[in-house]
């Protein structure tokens, strides 16, 4: 999952700079920051970030672990480690 996201966090970057008309070439240093390039530098610093931790904690919530799922995971994973060491 890591590296999906990280393969597809430049391509996002480059689809966000091209709705906000970078579409010749991107942002140079030295060059004034006009008000739609800070608003999408603060939702790639602050929102997506803020929905992945809404997202965590959504999936955190539903999901329910008593301690009978937990021996079921336990069992599992001891399970995989015996069939890892043949």
């Amino acid at each position: 999952m890591d590296k999906m996201i990280s393969s597809l966090a430049p391509a996002l970057v480059g689809f966000m700079l091209a709705l906000i008309s970078y579409r010749e070439e991107l942002p140079q240093l030295g060059e004034s920051l006009t008000p739609t390039l800070f608003v999408m530098t603060l939702v790639f610093f602050l929102g997506i970030p803020f929905l992945g931790y809404l997202a965590s904690i959504t999936a955190m919530k539903c999901y329910v672990l008593d301690d009978k799922k937990m021996a079921e995971v336990q069992a599992g994973i001891a399970e995989m480690k015996k069939i890892d060491e043949k």
